[in-house]
């Protein structure tokens, strides 16, 4: 950032040589140059990060060589020029997330054969995603969330083999994930869904798409039984599956829960506000990386499984309850007697005792971070749902102590 602001001056456009301009993150104003659409050997612009306003011209469609379009984060409006995906073959980055752009996805966009990265999200789009956007056979990269789209999600983009990254969140989609969902993509890491319409099931071939890592879906009309697909995605951290209509019975119907088990990186996992039955796994407490748990809302009976005190232990009378013990522990010196040793020790370690000043500095920097994660849980647990923590801001908690 050079701290740059005033306007973007036209005469730029003068500079016809020029194949890059890098004027992001500074404090321009005013419009994106019509007259950029002069310089015909542009390969790279990006004014993102500024406080442009005005359209995106449609002149930068004769800048014939252009592969990188960053108009992100700006105050821009109107709609996306349907141009930019009739002359510019060689765009490989077209990004316009995060202003107040309205009108459609235009279809045109599926022509732009190079694109590897497609970013509209944070707009006012409406209407319906292009079925054409299914040619766009080397994107990795698609993020259209927090618009106004509808219609449903186009079956043709999950045959897209080279996608990493799929985000359609906070829109008005419907209908249902197609059977072949996981089918076609190998490379898929995260998978955001949620604060939609959709309906139906969690497709079984979602098991194919192994390096998944994060799959947000809640809020949502998904219902039936949760398939045991995860056990497979052995990078998998974030699994949020609450606020649908999910149902469970018996331990059939919770063998989804199991098949967790394998995920060793899961961190946070959600399915409150469905209506799962039957008793609390007990194999919940195999979950020994698990950080963020949350079953809320549901019709579970029975005892939720702790490993060493109990909520049947001696201690937990006079309306002393679980919470208000780990409450009590949450800090440094007392932390242990709510932690697994095993998350922290070595069996040769615990078998001979740990005295406090033993801690090597390591060790003590894995104290620090599980009273984060203890008071993280604190404030997911608290007793009216209004003020706990919403599952983005736990994610990003966790990740920031992850971090550390």
């Amino acid at each position: 950032m050079l701290g740059l602001g005033g306007f973007i001056s036209p005469s730029i456009a003068n500079l016809s040589f020029i194949h890059s301009i890098e004027l992001s993150v500074n404090g321009f104003s005013g419009e994106v140059p019509p007259e950029f659409g002069r310089l015909h050997r542009l390969q790279y612009l990006n004014l993102s990060f500024n406080a442009l306003h005005g359209m995106v011209p449609v002149n930068l469609a004769n800048c014939l060589k252009l592969r990188v379009l960053d108009l992100g984060c700006n105050q821009l409006t109107g709609s996306i020029p349907v141009e930019l995906g009739q002359t510019l073959p060689k765009l490989e980055i077209l990004a316009l997330g995060n202003n107040s752009l309205t009108g459609v996805i235009p279809s045109s966009i599926g022509n732009l054969s190079s694109l590897t990265l497609l970013s509209l999200a944070l707009n006012s789009l409406e209407g319906i995603i292009p079925q054409e956007l299914g040619r766009l056979s080397n994107l990795i990269t698609f993020q259209v969330a927090a618009n106004w789209l509808n219609g449903s999600i186009p079956p043709v983009l999950f045959n897209i083999s080279s996608l990493d990254y799929f985000s359609v969140a906070r829109n008005q989609l419907h209908g249902t994930l197609p059977p072949s969902l996981g089918a076609k993509l190998p490379k898929l890491t995260t998978l955001l869904l949620g604060f939609n319409k959709l309906s139906g099931t969690i497709p079984a071939s979602l098991s194919n798409a192994s390096m998944l890592q994060n799959i947000d879906l809640p809020t949502n009309k998904f219902s039936g039984t949760v398939p045991p697909v995860f056990g497979g995605m052995d990078a998998l951290f974030f699994l949020n599956l609450q606020k649908n209509q999910f149902q469970a019975s018996d331990a059939k119907d919770l063998s989804f829960i199991d098949s967790l088990v394998n995920c060793s990186n899961l961190r946070v996992f959600s399915i409150a506000y469905n209506d799962l039955g039957g008793s609390i796994p007990q194999f919940l407490e195999d979950f020994k990386y698990l950080s963020v748990l949350d079953l809320s809302y549901n019709h579970f009976h029975g005892e939720l499984p702790v490993k060493g005190k109990r909520p049947v232990d001696e201690r937990f009378k006079d309306g002393m309850t679980l919470r208000k013990f780990v409450e009590i522990c949450a800090s440094h010196d007392r932390i242990m007697e709510v932690i697994d040793p095993s998350l922290m020790f070595s069996q040769q370690q615990e078998d001979d005792g740990i005295e406090h000043g033993d801690i090597s500095v390591d060790e003590r920097k894995k104290i620090e971070c599980l009273v984060s994660v203890v008071a993280l849980g604190l404030a997911c647990s608290v007793e009216s749902p209004n003020e706990r923590l919403g599952m983005s801001d736990v994610a990003a908690q966790m990740h920031a102590i992850r971090k550390r």
